[in-house]
């Protein structure tokens, strides 16, 4: 898992966690939202989680921020299917 300090550029700013899970085929994404606490997404590596399922899942009050997040996943996309392929 990495730390990151994601800024999409809309003004806001994203205290995350991200990285794959230990023995699965899956990632996982930690929010910390204001004042620590937060919400955390388990998905498949292969995966864009659509931003209504993000939502949903982290229970998000704001669709920008389930907008931000797919984005911050996305943009991330060939890095997990090239650690995929090298750990397979």
């Amino acid at each position: 898992m990495k730390r990151y300090d994601y800024q999409p550029g809309n003004a806001t700013r994203y205290d995350l966690l991200y990285g794959p899970i230990e023995g699965e085929d899956r990632y996982a994404l930690i929010y910390f939202d204001r004042g620590g606490g937060g919400a955390a997404l388990r998905f498949c590596y292969f995966d864009n989680p659509h931003p209504a399922y993000i939502k949903e899942k982290m229970r998000l009050c704001f669709e920008g921020d389930a907008d931000a997040l797919a984005q911050f996943i996305a943009e991330r996309h060939s890095e997990r299917m090239a650690a995929h392929k090298e750990a397979s």
